[in-house]
């Protein structure tokens, strides 16, 4: 997957990382696409954590059919969410 693009320094690549992902949330089902992305929650990089959760809030944004539809892909949205805002250092 092209996920780790989401962490390029050329912003031009960052949105076309982006917008593929957006279009396999489309064409592959979003469960598909977030149990592959599931690693990049995690990511060294910050820009990719930060790509992940963009993308993921875009998806949700345009409405991409499934994205929200399942109670367990909804808190495992959540949590990932929630453990980005917390501090580690606490």
């Amino acid at each position: 997957m092209q996920v780790e693009r989401l962490g390029d320094t050329r912003q031009q690549v960052r949105q076309d990382a982006c917008e593929l992902l957006l279009s396999m949330f489309n064409s592959m089902g979003p469960q598909y696409v977030l149990q592959k992305m599931a690693r990049f929650w995690t990511h060294r990089a910050w820009k990719v954590r930060h790509g992940v959760l963009q993308t993921v809030a875009e998806a949700i944004a345009a409405e991409t059919p499934g994205i929200l539809k399942s109670k367990d892909q909804n808190e495992y949205i959540i949590t990932q969410v929630v453990n980005l805002m917390e501090d580690p250092n606490e």
